[in-house]
């Protein structure tokens, strides 16, 4: 499980540095945040996966579902 785990946080890592070039200009500055969105929500599912214990999942998920809320009206 160790190994999936880090896995998934170099892809997470690796989809932030892309989507973070494609910010660069106004043409693919969309696609840029999307990538970059999807490579955060791959980095949460790795940490979710990681935690042994769950009473802390529940500060996780509230925190992305806060992030979510105050970040998708913006982008």
């Amino acid at each position: 499980m160790e190994y999936l785990v880090n896995v998934l946080y170099i892809v997470a890592f690796a989809m932030f540095i892309y989507g973070l070039m494609g910010l660069t200009g106004p043409k693919t500055a969309v696609r840029g945040n999307q990538i970059a969105a999807v490579g955060m929500g791959v980095a949460v599912v790795a940490t979710l996966i990681a935690i042994r214990d769950t009473s802390n999942w529940v500060l996780i998920v509230a925190g992305l579902v806060i992030g979510v809320v105050l970040g998708v009206p913006p982008a």
